[in-house]
């Protein structure tokens, strides 16, 4: 395997002495594609949205808040129905190659999910449509990939 001689410890070095001179650097946020000043070397994204989070769950939480807890296919939600149980839902499945990112994701209670399997649904531009004036009305950054 060839080494290149441009090391990454080197990179860093170099940082470093601009970030000590300068007191910022610009950096490219990984997530949104945004120039930012970077204050430190471990400041890696633009903003808190744009940080994948850490806690799998919290991701499955912003998918479901955003949605009001609420099954974009049939209405029900868990305060209304007894034992219901709530899924974050691919619309495109990701057999057919739907990514995780919020455009999307959907809450659906278990018994939709179920029985929705990897059918392609016919009313998908509706629910795609409602799912991107969610995002914008929450701030959802929708180049973050929720993680599972």
């Amino acid at each position: 395997m060839k080494r290149s001689y441009w090391s990454e410890s080197v990179t860093k070095r170099l940082e470093k002495k601009i970030l000590k001179e300068r007191g910022t650097l610009d950096a490219e946020c990984p997530t949104c594609g945004t120039t930012f000043k970077m204050v430190n070397l471990q400041h890696k994204y633009c903003s808190h949205i744009c940080r994948p989070s850490s806690n799998s769950k919290m991701g499955k939480w912003t998918i479901l808040h955003r949605d009001n807890f609420r099954c974009i296919y049939c209405g029900r939600a868990p305060w209304n129905t007894e034992n219901l149980i709530m899924h974050v839902d691919h619309i495109v499945p990701q057999c057919e190659g739907g990514d995780s990112r919020p455009h999307n994701l959907v809450t659906s209670c278990s018994e939709c999910n179920s029985t929705k399997r990897n059918i392609q649904l016919k009313n998908k531009k509706e629910i795609i449509k409602i799912v991107e004036q969610r995002n914008i009305e929450t701030e959802i950054n929708p180049k973050i990939t929720i993680k599972f």
